[in-house]
């Protein structure tokens, strides 16, 4: 599988928004974090930020500046989660020993983590649904994720994850929406 697949079923927006690639991420001086998977930058530069499968589910872009807040609340209430039922949340928020680091989500109150053990592009990937069931880690790189996850082909034990299959009316991409910054032209 491979992004060329991704891109014939969802075509990419022709002006991503906040795009970027891998060789952008190693150029700045200031990271979110220090690593991340080559294959999320595959997404981000050539959709840059926006949302899948009829606006449901989001990848999030480092190169966006919302991502940091995003990954900033997810592992806060990771954290307090796991303190306070540690029997329910088997991963411990990044950089922790067997941490995960969020980088997607959905609207049904799903997310998306890394389990950042061993070399960076190596990572499984760990879905946690809104119920708080933890699938198994499973290899796949971003791009094959969401081709396996919107061909309903994706590997879980839990079939109804996403509540339903995906249909091709949800193969598509949304550009994230700009926000405006409420200042008046003079």
């Amino acid at each position: 599988m491979s992004l060329k697949q991704l891109q014939q079923i969802i075509p990419p927006p022709a002006d991503p928004i906040y795009p970027g690639g891998y060789s952008d991420w190693t150029k700045l001086k200031s990271r979110p974090v220090p690593e991340l998977p080559k294959s999320l930058f595959d997404i981000t530069e050539h959709y840059g930020s926006g949302r899948f499968f009829q606006g449901s589910l989001e990848v999030m872009n480092p190169f966006d500046p919302d991502y940091q807040r995003f990954v900033d609340q997810k592992l806060a209430a990771l954290k307090l989660l796991r303190e306070q039922t540690p029997e329910y949340y088997p991963y411990a928020p990044y950089p922790e020993e067997l941490g995960v680091l969020p980088f997607g989500h959905d609207d049904n109150g799903n997310l998306f983590f890394w389990l950042t053990t061993g070399k960076v592009d190596s990572w499984s990937i760990v879905c946690n649904s809104e119920s708080g069931y933890w699938e198994k880690p499973i290899r796949h790189k971003v791009p094959d994720f969401l081709l396996l996850l919107v061909t309903n082909k994706l590997d879980i034990k839990n079939k109804n994850f996403w509540g339903n299959k995906f249909s091709k009316d949800d193969y598509n991409f949304r550009p994230k929406a700009l926000k405006r910054s409420g200042k008046k032209k003079s």
